[in-house]
């Protein structure tokens, strides 16, 4: 047995699964420009932490309680949430950054220069396969190369 649409269900069945899926873009946007913003933050003004608490981490706990109790409405939590989930991505980054740091420090290892943890595709010199830490960038020798291999397979 098949079952034909008419226009309209045509029409309305398109139309809720193109809504859905801008829906799930916008989230990835907001999510993205919070985390964004809190960066140029952070970067700009250091960490600021009004009664020794990160802002970052205070706005994401306050928009978080707002979301959950769509204090914003049914329309406005959801947004208010993306918004929360890029304040708290902020803050657990950041602490992730600083924990990974002080494990590399434990580790004996040296510490990474600013310019090697903004390395990839939007920044940095590692994918031109240059050494910025201790420096000026320049070109890995064929010796560092070497040792960061054998380093690699211990």
């Amino acid at each position: 047995m098949t079952y034909a649409m008419s226009r309209r269900e045509l029409h309305d069945a398109s139309f809720s699964f193109a809504k859905g899926k801008l829906g799930k873009l916008v989230e990835s946007a907001e999510v993205g420009a919070g985390l964004f913003g809190w960066g140029l933050v952070n970067g700009r003004f250091g960490v600021i932490a009004p009664l020794g608490i990160s802002l970052d981490l205070m706005v994401g706990l306050a928009l978080g309680a707002a979301g959950v109790f769509d204090l914003g409405g049914n329309k406005v939590s959801p947004h208010v949430m993306n918004f929360a989930n890029a304040s708290l991505g902020s803050f657990l980054m950041r602490k992730g950054v600083q924990t990974g740091s002080s494990m590399r420090t434990a580790a004996g290892l040296p510490a990474l220069a600013a310019a090697d943890l903004g390395t990839g595709i939007f920044g940095g010199d590692f994918a031109r396969g240059l050494v910025t830490s201790g420096g000026s960038p320049r070109e890995l020798t064929d010796a560092e190369l070497a040792a960061m291999s054998v380093a690699a397979r211990r």
